[in-house]
């Protein structure tokens, strides 16, 4: 650590001589020419000794280190993984090579040789971290949870454990459930950082005192933090004073640019009457962030009232990325519907349609399109799946009834229209000429 490089081989030297001079000798000796930045030398160094201890976790992992370093780590992987290969209940082995596929970017890898090994007491802990962060990292929500749940049941204190199961409930949006084991770790023992964390799933609850009480007890230099920033922004909104939430929503958004800091920027502009500058700068975020659906699904939103094709397009982008999307499916369904594109409308309803068949206005959407094309009939069938549950929507109501007296069943749209209290203007009047129109 000094520099003293000769002093130190001397006393390696003199460890070596001694009767309990173990392998820890070889490791340090590696180190000291990786200090003098004899690197080839380490490398060297270490690979011959490897030939006679070919499984030997720490040299293998000073070797990879070195070859990282070089660019040449496949060498490394392919003796570690033949070694694995050759020996696998070696818990370290495996851990070691599914470290080894982590740092070069084969996560499936890494939670594959992961996955047989569900973890106790007696598992190292550097199986904990790495695996919960692979599981992250793969986005295996359901996998991850499980994993996590697992490792608090035997160090619920443990803070790396904690913190992933708080970054599951956040993305999830579970703000309570982070609230709550947030409160119950800390009754333990005090913690600045989930303090803080505790601050952040109030102001996601809406609740600003009990989030403010923390803030206010921070230090200048704590609440200048870009995280914690985004926190105040958040109180702001919560009470109502979104221009004094614009900049602190700023600094989170440049410190990290996602749809969480995105979409609470966004707010800040929009509740300050910025709309113009909100939307310029979603249109940026999206265009920059091609995978952040969230945000291009709102822009999509804003665009219909300025420019259709826009959205048409955000959304047939978006679809690229989650073809499941329902809500995306539906509502591009309705804008090539309205374009009176209906092969593209139908497409796309029936998709949203197979994925909620209950969902009353993706079946409406489906329904008009059929009526659109002549085929009444088809279009009853799917009015007839939903009539029997509550229908939220007073027009997807009228369209279905609208349909009935069409097709002459008179009695049955009378009883429907008698059974129904329509709230809103619109719909009263549309009622009552449906009614004078046929004559019910």
């Amino acid at each position: 650590a000094e520099g003293a490089y000769q002093e130190a081989a001397q006393y390696l030297d003199k460890a070596s001589e001694l009767n309990d001079a173990g392998n820890e000798v070889t490791y340090s000796r590696a180190k000291l020419l990786v200090a003098e930045g004899k690197k080839q030398n380490a490398v060297a160094f270490i690979r011959a000794f490897i030939d006679e201890n070919p499984a030997d976790v720490q040299a293998l992992a000073l070797w990879f280190g070195l070859a990282m370093e070089n660019g040449n780590a496949d060498t490394v992987l392919k003796h570690a993984q033949t070694q694995f290969n050759a020996n696998e209940d070696d818990i370290n082995l495996r851990l070691l090579l599914a470290r080894m596929y982590s740092l070069t970017s084969q996560l499936d890898k890494t939670v594959s040789l992961l996955a047989d090994v569900e973890g106790d007491e007696s598992s190292p802990q550097a199986f904990w971290n790495l695996k919960g962060q692979a599981l992250i990292a793969s986005n295996n929500v359901n996998d991850a949870t499980a994993f996590f749940d697992r490792w608090l049941s035997f160090y619920p204190q443990d803070k790396n454990a904690v913190l992933g199961k708080l970054l599951i409930v956040d993305s999830q949006k579970q703000f309570k459930q982070g609230l709550e084991l947030t409160n119950k770790v800390l009754s333990k023992r005090p913690d600045a950082q989930l303090t803080l964390l505790k601050a952040y799933f109030y102001s996601r609850l809406g609740q600003s005192k009990p989030a403010w009480e923390i803030i206010n007890n921070v230090s200048e230099e704590v609440k200048s933090l870009p995280f914690v920033r985004g926190v105040i922004a958040r109180l702001h909104l919560i009470d109502k004073a979104p221009e004094q939430a614009v900049e602190h929503a700023k600094a989170a958004y440049d410190a990290t640019s996602n749809s969480d800091n995105a979409l609470l920027l966004v707010a800040a502009l929009e509740m300050s009457g910025k709309k113009e500058q909100a939307f310029s700068f979603l249109q940026k975020h999206v265009n920059t962030h091609n995978n952040d659906v969230q945000s291009a699904m709102l822009l999509a939103e804003r665009q219909i009232g300025k420019d259709r094709a826009a959205a048409i397009d955000t959304y047939e982008l978006i679809l690229t990325k989650t073809p499941d999307n329902f809500v995306v499916l539906n509502n591009l369904a309705y804008l090539a519907f309205e374009d009176k594109k209906l092969k593209r409308a139908e497409e796309l309803a029936k998709k949203a349609v197979s994925l909620q068949r209950e969902n009353a206005d993706a079946v409406d959407t489906l329904a008009q399109i059929y009526i659109a094309k002549g085929q009444k009939t088809e279009a009853l069938k799917l009015y007839e799946q939903i009539s029997t549950a509550p229908i939220a929507n007073d027009e997807v109501y009228l369209n279905h009834v609208a349909l009935l007296l069409e097709l002459d069943k008179k009695a049955l749209a009378q009883r429907r229209l008698a059974s129904r209290e329509f709230t809103s203007e619109a719909a009263k009047q549309r009622a009552e000429s449906l009614k004078q129109q046929y004559g019910v």
